[in-house]
């Protein structure tokens, strides 16, 4: 097993020497035991830790938030948390800010190395996951109850050229369609939010640069227990299936006026003989119109006798 390399925040002396030795014994090694944020920084800049430890019980955690955000950040690491005893609001607190386990005090041996490895566990594990989707060319995110972003993957940047961080300091997410499809890509969150499963929906959004660009949403509820937590979904440009689109339109469209300025008339039938198109010459050669056509069967305006042959033909 690899060496797990730690930064203890902390101002109190909550691990004996004998239990550091132990620890170092089972390859764990405290590389900087700091008593503030700002020096948890530094030591991150120097060092390269693998884990982070934070004492609750410090002076002033309560008004240390920003800064263990700013420390995650920088660490891009796990933190695990010490602590005597914990208030509600402290708790709602860390697990916003991603916590990967807590550890009540006093530090027993056997409890200690189990949370440092059982935390490790899991970021491995979660940074497995986030490879594998950071290799898809689609955007996949978690919106919490809240309707912040809490979750976006690396392809955010080349389709919307926002940094992840960036993206997920942004108030309101719905700000990022454009005007008309603002009211209804809210309204499709609150359907998902109330529990409804999703389906593909196209809207059009403006990347960091202004441009617009097509965009399909997949989205489906995140659900724990019987609670709705937030959204997950899947965002694809769609601007290669849209300029096909557009092609294939451009070149229908050339089609149509070709058909439809020469003499001829030119018809197009289904499997079982109705016609689907009829060009506008067949008014000048029949009387009809390609409304009075259209729909109808070609045997109707064809002479009895006539018949068979032009089933035989078809």
């Amino acid at each position: 097993m690899d060496q797990i390399k730690i930064i203890m925040v902390t101002d109190q002396s909550i691990l004996q020497s004998e239990l550091i030795h132990r620890l170092e014994s089972a390859e764990i090694k405290f590389i900087s035991i700091v008593s503030s944020f700002d020096k948890a920084i530094e030591s991150c800049l120097t060092f390269t830790p693998d884990l982070l430890i934070i004492d609750t019980d410090i002076n002033g955690f309560a008004d240390c938030m920003e800064s263990i955000k700013k420390l995650k950040i920088i660490c891009n690491i796990p933190c695990l948390f010490i602590y005597n005893e914990l208030t509600e609001d402290l708790l709602k607190e860390i697990f916003q800010i991603g916590t990967y386990g807590f550890l009540n005090k006093p530090i027993i041996f056997d409890r200690f190395l189990l949370s440092i490895r059982h935390a490790m566990y899991l970021w491995n594990r979660e940074k497995r996951l986030k490879d594998i989707i950071n290799t898809l060319p689609d955007i996949v995110y978690e919106i919490d109850e809240e309707g912040t972003i809490s979750f976006v993957s690396e392809n955010v940047y080349r389709i919307f050229g926002y940094r992840k961080d960036e993206l997920k300091s942004v108030q309101d997410v719905f700000k990022l369609f454009i005007p008309e499809d603002q009211k209804r890509a809210a309204d499709n969150y609150l359907k998902t939010a109330s529990g409804l499963p999703g389906k593909e929906v196209e809207y059009t959004v403006v990347t960091k640069n202004g441009n617009n660009i097509p965009i399909s949403i997949i989205a489906n509820p995140i659900i724990e227990g019987n609670i709705c937590k937030g959204t997950r979904g899947v965002i694809r440009d769609i601007s290669e299936r849209k300029n096909e689109q557009r092609k294939l339109f451009e070149s229908e469209e050339r089609y149509r006026t070709l058909v439809e300025n020469i003499n001829d008339v030119h018809a197009i039938l289904d499997i079982k003989g109705f016609i689907t198109y009829v060009s506008p010459s067949v008014e000048r050669l029949s009387g009809y119109t390609p409304a009075e056509i259209i729909g109808k069967n070609f045997s109707g305006f064809v002479y009895p006798e006539d018949i068979p042959d032009v089933l035989d033909r078809f």
